[in-house]
């Protein structure tokens, strides 16, 4: 798992993306097979989770660059309360 919260979300939006996409074409292959509505669904969200992706791993990139990392946030933390 990514230490990054930002890039933890993606994973997680896209592995529950992954979930329920494949559990609904499942269904629609079994249930009605001569109408893959399954596909705007995958279109419909894919899309949503593309940009999520792109956002994350940008966000994620610039805030590597100032140095603001889950563990730099952390050691912050911990050393102001001493």
């Amino acid at each position: 798992m990514p230490e990054n919260p930002r890039l933890r979300g993606f994973l997680i939006h896209f592995v529950i993306f992954l979930v329920v996409v494949t559990g609904l074409a499942i269904l629609n292959l079994i249930r009605n097979p001569d109408n893959l509505w399954f596909l705007w669904v995958l279109g419909g969200w894919g899309i949503g989770v593309l940009a999520h992706g792109i956002v994350a791993y940008r966000r994620s990139r610039m805030d590597e660059a100032a140095g603001k990392t889950a563990k730099n946030k952390a050691a912050k933390k911990t050393s102001k309360k001493r």
